[in-house]
């Protein structure tokens, strides 16, 4: 139902605040299924009373099914990614590519209802060009409306230029 307690947390002070989180897999102590996002997170909790009940979010955890290009595809680029929608109103969906493990991730610049995104070049804005011949992890964000966030499950492509 979306309320958790906090019987044993002191008064918010502005020093903690809480989060609920879903990870599928080991990391949340959870079997891995591939039906269910890799992880989500609701908005922090700032505001709670020692003892309190307070409203921590209600979610959807199923997975953004990845359509398309498949697991450890090799590919040209430029390349259009896709996926299905969860069907769940007020979604909103980013991809994103690991472009660099030191830098970070090439993105889908703002959150949208499309299911698919067209990948234009090797080149990231702000981080160094992604080598051909080099797998790289993707994946899509999804941005539910009440302010939380989920990761689908990671597939791998390998561009060729």
């Amino acid at each position: 139902n979306g309320l958790y307690d906090f019987p044993y947390a002191p008064t918010y002070n502005g020093a903690f605040a809480y989060q609920v989180t879903y990870r599928n897999g080991s990391q949340g102590d959870n079997p891995t299924d591939s039906r269910y996002v890799l992880a989500w997170q609701e908005p922090p909790i700032f505001d709670y009373d020692y003892a309190q009940r307070v409203d921590g979010g209600s979610f959807d955890i199923g997975n953004v099914e990845l359509s398309s290009p498949a697991d450890n595809a090799v590919i040209p680029s430029p390349a259009t990614f896709t996926w299905q929608s969860r069907g769940v109103q007020g979604d909103r969906y980013q991809w994103f590519i690991d472009a660099t493990f030191d830098s970070g991730s090439c993105d889908q610049q703002e959150p949208g209802t499309n299911t698919s995104f067209e990948f234009s070049g090797l080149g990231c804005s702000i981080f160094p060009e992604l080598s051909p011949n080099e797998p790289y992890p993707w994946y899509v964000v999804v941005h539910g409306e009440g302010g939380g966030s989920g990761q689908s499950q990671m597939r791998t492509v390998t561009f060729t230029r």
